[in-house]
């Protein structure tokens, strides 16, 4: 059992509810009675912008067992988390997500995070890059949802390249499962030529570069254009279709 030292624990250090949840779910033990009631009360106004719940939750989101605490401060009451039911899939999707596609501890956690929460990111006030990856987290789910199951590579790589990692891990945790075939390549890893390739096949600088590798780019990804000769073709239909507009 987890039990506090004296009953103004939860008052003088509200953080100590994340703390609890923390250890109850690593080592598989249960808040005392008379803890999980004043626990209770405490979570009920528990502030996510307050620094040491800040620092707490950090501290819990880098846990392999991340997903079970959050689930027991939802079973406490924190306001600003989905109930269990709905939590506890949402963060095992993203946890499973995350190990799919090998993201930073940042990433995985805004998106464990963003699936857990109830509220706008901006609401929680959380320090710079984990707010950042949490607002992030909260788009690619949204982009998920547009793109469906199954949209090509190159739709992803439109919706998601500029978002990140924990972007890509909640939209495959929400069901787009070309996520997972477009992450290894969404650097242009597949492309052969680049914007000095175009200037000498005579493509002036300027927009149309952009716009001809951007192509280029979006073929590679979706298997059109495998090798150097096909994309360059691409890039300069590209360019002149440009040209011509």
């Amino acid at each position: 059992l987890i039990r506090i030292l004296h009953p103004a624990s939860f008052v003088d250090d509200p953080s100590r509810v994340v703390r609890a949840a923390r250890y109850g779910a690593q080592l598989g033990f249960d808040l005392e009675s008379e803890t999980a009631r004043l626990a209770g009360r405490a979570a009920c106004a528990l502030d996510p912008t307050n620094a040491r719940t800040q620092a707490e939750l950090v501290r819990l989101l880098e846990e392999t067992m991340a997903p079970e605490a959050l689930c027991r401060m939802s079973d406490l009451g924190v306001p600003w988390l989905k109930g269990r039911q709905e939590l506890e899939p949402r963060a095992m999707a993203t946890v499973g997500a995350a190990q799919r596609l090998g993201v930073e501890q940042q990433d995985r956690a805004g998106a464990l995070l963003s699936a857990a929460t109830s509220v706008s990111p901006a609401s929680l006030g959380l320090p710079g890059p984990l707010a950042r990856s949490v607002g992030r987290a909260a788009r690619g789910a949204a982009q998920a949802g547009v793109l469906g199951p199954s949209p090509r590579l190159s739709e992803v790589d439109a919706a998601l390249d500029d978002l990140g990692g924990a972007a890509a891990v909640a939209a495959l945790a929400a069901g787009c499962e070309s996520v997972a075939a477009w992450w290894p390549d969404r650097g242009g890893a597949k492309m052969k030529i680049t914007g000095a390739d175009l200037i000498d096949a005579g493509v002036g600088s300027g927009p149309d570069i952009g716009r001809a590798l951007a192509a280029a780019r979006a073929a590679s990804l979706d298997g059109d254009a495998p090798d150097r000769d096909t994309q360059l073709a691409v890039a300069l239909r590209a360019a002149r279709s440009g040209d011509e507009a």
